[in-house]
């Protein structure tokens, strides 16, 4: 898995010195969003970067649902019930041990700027750019609009390489070539894998 979702924003969070203030959680707005994540990230390190503060910044910020309607496009919705739920347990462990196990060496180099954003209706996507020590790279972010008015991240990409669209080259021909079994198995192993490479990267 190359760019997965705010693997570059929610990392290069780890990095900011200044004191950041509490956010209440999506705002009505995209770059509101956007804002409010990157500064929920630095307030949960400077609480001392715990797991189950991470977690909660993803659960508020990230479009768990919408992230994994579009990883099954025109297949998610004919799955059973009890199949979405395991998908969508599935996926959003890959995605938090994703951007979860980048997320302990900080960097007092790091810079997060918003340069750009386009909405159209319940679609947006913010143009950002994230400098890390002498390492830059532009970070696009796609969300969406909730029922609630309020906008949430479902896609991200790093150099152009979005997670959502690899999510759906892979996804599908799991699905096809061995159903929900080889699905959910293919995701546990990739999420195993990641384990032991943040395992094996902590000192």
């Amino acid at each position: 898995m190359t760019a997965l979702l705010l693997a570059a924003l929610l990392v290069a969070g780890t990095s900011a010195v200044k004191p950041a203030a509490p956010a209440p959680g999506p705002a009505k707005d995209p770059v509101g969003t956007v804002r409010a994540a990157e500064r929920q990230v630095r307030l949960a390190f400077q609480k001392g970067g715990k797991r189950a503060d991470l977690e909660r910044v993803g659960g508020t910020f990230i479009a768990w649902d919408e992230l994994a309607r579009r990883s099954l496009p025109g297949r998610f919705e004919k799955l059973s019930a009890a199949d979405r739920a395991a998908f969508g347990k599935a996926l959003r462990g890959l995605v938090e041990e994703t951007w979860l196990s980048g997320l302990f060496r900080p960097d007092p180099l790091y810079a997060f700027a918003v340069f750009g954003t386009t909405t159209r209706g319940g679609e947006a996507e913010v143009k950002t750019r994230v400098r890390s020590g002498e390492r830059q790279a532009p970070v696009d972010l796609r969300l969406s609009r909730g029922k609630d008015g309020r906008w949430r991240i479902h896609d991200g990409s790093v150099n152009g390489v979005s997670l959502l669209s690899g999510y759906q080259e892979q996804f599908p021909w799991f699905l096809d070539q061995g159903g929900m079994p080889l699905l959910l198995s293919t995701i546990a192993a990739q999420r195993r894998v990641l384990v032991e490479l943040g395992t094996a990267r902590r000192p």
